[in-house]
């Protein structure tokens, strides 16, 4: 498993180490701040070349991130403000900025 950061890189880090610990004892072998420079596939393999080494796998998982989901909310109506990406502004106990609404 590749992170270009470390896992989980939005929350705490120890729950990150805890989740690579994790994979790490069921023989997930786990590369924090890795980008690859080229994949390639050929003849039912992937090929992801590092700085140092290629690694050959023969299932390839891409996850780019997460974007929301609250274009179709109309959460301006309910009082509920958004930042410029579109995500839900909360402070530290997940309260938004209209009363009642968590």
């Amino acid at each position: 498993m590749l992170a270009r950061t470390r896992l989980l890189s939005r929350e705490d880090p120890a729950l990150g180490d805890g989740l690579r610990q994790a994979f790490e004892a069921e023989g997930i072998r786990v590369l924090i701040e890795t980008t690859p420079s080229r994949v390639a596939y050929d003849n039912g393999d992937y090929y992801i070349e590092l700085d140092h080494e290629t690694l050959r796998s023969d299932a390839l998982l891409v996850a780019t991130g997460r974007g929301p989901n609250t274009s179709a909310l109309n959460l301006p109506a309910a009082g509920v403000e958004t930042d410029t990406n579109g995500f839900i502004v909360v402070d530290d106990h997940m309260r938004t900025s209209a009363d009642q609404i968590y």
